[in-house]
């Protein structure tokens, strides 16, 4: 569920409610960022030859870019402050493009990753039957 809502949170969050709501999806979409990094965690430490394999990366890219869904997290990482001057407002607009063709790429990694996952609960589904 947590990697569900990683994927298609935000766009729920856009398309179905108003700003007001926001803060609630950006707390959930934390926890989901702790849950992620928990697990991540958990398989560099007990995962036989998990390191630096393809599934590690695509880990890492997934769980990295939630904090770009987070908007003040993001700020406090980017460090922008808009104080109406036009040179920050400038650097930020090439950031958000920068970021946005970034967040395409990163759900692309996140949608596999969700595969991914599927194919481990059909693996644990067929060893308990």
């Amino acid at each position: 569920m947590a990697t569900f809502f990683a994927l298609y949170g935000d766009d729920i969050r856009i398309i179905f409610t108003t700003p007001d709501y926001d803060a609630g999806f950006y707390n959930t979409i934390f926890v989901c960022l702790l849950i992620f990094l928990l697990e991540f965690l958990i398989y560099c430490t007990f995962r036989d030859k998990y390191l630096f394999t393809f599934n590690f990366w695509m880990d890492l890219i997934s769980t990295c870019s939630l904090v770009l869904d987070i908007p003040w997290l993001a700020d406090s990482i980017l460090g922008f402050q808009f104080d109406g001057n036009e040179v920050n407002l400038l650097k930020a607009g090439r950031v958000s493009r920068v970021t946005t063709r970034a967040a395409r790429i990163v759900r692309f990694i996140r949608l596999i990753r969700l595969i991914r996952v599927g194919k481990l609960y059909k693996t644990a589904f067929e060893v308990i039957n």
